[in-house]
């Protein structure tokens, strides 16, 4: 389950925990936001990161040159991370193994 914000995650986490249900094991939730604080008690949230600071810069760079705002090839793209926790099912801050040779 993917939800807007990482407050919203959290809600989500204690709702399903509340409901009998495991995070990950159940359902597995993931949360978009910029923040970085990802540990909701008991487990880390996996997070889509966005570049706060650029949108912000770009938000005030549009509002004091509104002729600047119509350059699409310079807004994006802009990059989002995927900051890996416990709550999607996958290990966290750690790249899936390699494949072994038969």
């Amino acid at each position: 389950m993917v939800v807007g914000t990482n407050g919203q995650a959290a809600a989500t986490i204690r709702a399903v925990t509340v409901a009998g249900l495991r995070v990950p094991g159940d359902v597995r939730i993931v949360g978009f936001d910029a923040g970085t604080t990802q540990n909701f008690g008991q487990i880390t949230l996996t997070s889509a990161q966005q570049p706060i600071d650029t949108i912000a810069h770009r938000a005030i760079a549009d509002v004091l040159d509104p002729a600047a705002a119509h350059d699409v090839a310079a807004r994006f793209p802009m990059p989002v991370t995927l900051d890996r926790g416990e709550s999607c099912g996958c290990r966290p801050h750690h790249d899936p193994p390699l494949p072994t040779a038969l």
